[in-house]
């Protein structure tokens, strides 16, 4: 995705801590993959995949014989699906499937949702490859870390009772207009000095989201009275999406740092949600999506299936690595199987 497709969905929403869930939505709506096809958003429940073991001497000693498990994220809009993976080949009757049907005028690549998750001891990062596949990401875990360690805005503006008064009169008056308290921000500008607030960063406002708000309204913020500017990077905030965040590299390739969030700290930022899916990489077989709009009328299960490597090293320096295969049944949906 380009860059100015985030920025047109970023626009239309406001960075409190629920910003970037308001900017999924925004971005699932507007991006499109080449072929028309239908790039999928992370699902919402997890389910286990068996942790296997390798041997290091299988990978000449590059790998440890130390155990992690990795968790597959399946689940449709109005259904999750839960199985755990043995040694068999494992089909989720109604998971993850490839079809070439027409929906709402478009060609669904996908339906239903596909990701993974890795959970273990004392992990520092997780590299995620496919042979025919591609990765994206959300790093909602960088910034509740970001937030905890005052990293996440770029500035609060406190302001007087009496300020707060006039300019929620003035966005009040204007609530129609689009990024109206970026507005409220520039009027505000014009006649108090807040070069204190930008000392080697850019005072252009156009450079933020800004968003006005009582300041007990915002975590970590609850003990603050009245209210204050609220701005977050735009350039800073892409990053959760693109690179460290959302990820449509051409080579299949994606780094996952994990951080070390306490289950207390994430509950107070997303108490209805779940860990691992909220740290979970989303895939997309990008190859076999391919294949079956070029060749409608193909048999699903001759559509090439992948290899994703997942590599995870841990905090001493040690690395352990397993294999998980992907191929298609003749109806399209997905197997997955240690390797």
């Amino acid at each position: 995705m380009k860059n100015t497709e985030f920025k047109k969905a970023f626009d239309n929403v406001t960075p409190d801590i629920y910003m970037e869930t308001r900017i999924l939505a925004n971005i699932k709506d507007k991006k499109k993959k080449p072929s028309f096809l239908k790039a999928v958003i992370c699902g919402t429940v997890a389910f286990a995949l068996a942790a296997g073991i390798f041997s290091a001497a299988q990978y000449k000693n590059r790998y440890v014989d130390r155990p992690f498990s990795v968790m597959v994220v399946d689940a449709s809009d109005d259904m999750v699906i839960s199985k755990e993976l043995d040694k068999n080949t494992m089909t989720m009757p109604n998971g993850m499937r490839l079809t070439n049907d027409e929906k709402d005028g478009e060609i669904v690549s996908s339906e239903n949702d596909c990701g993974f998750y890795v959970t273990g001891d004392d992990i520092d990062y997780i590299q995620y490859s496919s042979k025919n596949g591609n990765f994206y990401f959300t790093d909602y875990m960088k910034m509740i870390n970001d937030i905890e360690n005052n990293a996440y805005y770029s500035a609060v503006i406190y302001v007087s009772d009496n300020d707060a008064e006039k300019i929620n009169n003035w966005i009040n008056t204007r609530k129609a207009s689009v990024n109206v308290e970026r507005e409220a921000l520039k009027e505000y500008m014009k006649t108090n000095d807040l070069s204190e607030y930008f000392k080697g960063k850019s005072d252009d406002p156009e450079k933020y989201f800004v968003e006005f708000q009582k300041c007990a309204d915002f975590i970590g913020y609850e003990n603050h009275s009245g209210y204050a500017f609220f701005l977050v990077d735009i350039e800073k905030n892409e990053s959760y999406y693109d690179g460290t965040g959302i990820n449509f590299g051409e080579k299949g390739e994606l780094t996952v740092k994990r951080y070390d969030i306490s289950e207390d700290v994430f509950n107070k930022y997303y108490p209805d949600e779940d860990f691992a899916l909220m740290s979970s990489v989303c895939y997309s077989p990008d190859n076999a999506i391919n294949m079956l709009l070029e060749n409608p009328d193909m048999d699903k299960g001759e559509l090439p299936g992948d290899e994703i490597t997942i590599i995870v090293n841990f905090k001493d320096g040690k690395k352990a690595k397993k294999v998980v295969t992907v191929a298609y049944d003749s109806e399209g949906y997905a197997q997955f199987a240690y390797k």
